[in-house]
């Protein structure tokens, strides 16, 4: 597929979506592919599938890029294994000692950073409305006592994922 065109990531999404529809506990994003099982022998017969379907299709796999029969692994910002998605530890440091924005850019990418992780944080919308308020079109930035407030109990949150917080693959 040429690369640039507008339509290309949807369409190549839609095709590998119909190549491996049949197959269970299976993910995909573009080109970023999960196949995820509770026995070795599910996992051995699923990635069997995917591969025939990927041949048929004349489509390959990096295998240098690939990981194969690992309990758990990084996919999409996530630890993906045994039952579990945990978020990366790396980013919920990233979180854990932001600096306090100061300014709207600073604060979305703040806001950005931790609602990709927005999942595994009950109420997020709820905690984070003194923040969202400051991103409202004719509003002063002005950092609040409740701003402040919010933003450490946001960032308070991730230091639980690690060890509470946990997402069951279904």
């Amino acid at each position: 597929m040429p690369f640039g065109l507008k339509n290309a990531p949807a369409t190549f999404q839609r095709m590998v979506n119909q190549i491996v529809m049949e197959i269970d506990c299976f993910e995909a994003y573009v080109d970023d592919l999960i196949v995820y099982s509770q026995t070795w022998e599910q996992h051995t017969s699923q990635l069997r599938q995917l591969f025939q379907k990927l041949s048929e299709t004349k489509l390959t796999v990096n295998l240098t890029k690939s990981e194969i029969y690992h309990a758990s692994l990084t996919y999409l910002g996530h630890v993906v294994g045994q039952g579990q998605v945990k978020p990366l530890k790396a980013k919920v440091e990233a979180i854990e000692q932001y600096p306090a924005p100061t300014n709207k850019k600073a604060l979305m990418r703040f806001l950005g950073m931790v609602g990709y992780y927005r999942k595994f944080c009950p109420n997020l919308s709820d905690i984070a409305s003194p923040l969202t308020d400051l991103l409202k079109k004719n509003v002063t930035f002005r950092w609040t006592d409740e701003c402040e407030r919010a933003f450490h109990k946001i960032k308070s949150i991730p230091h639980g994922f690690t060890n509470t917080c946990r997402t069951q693959l279904s």
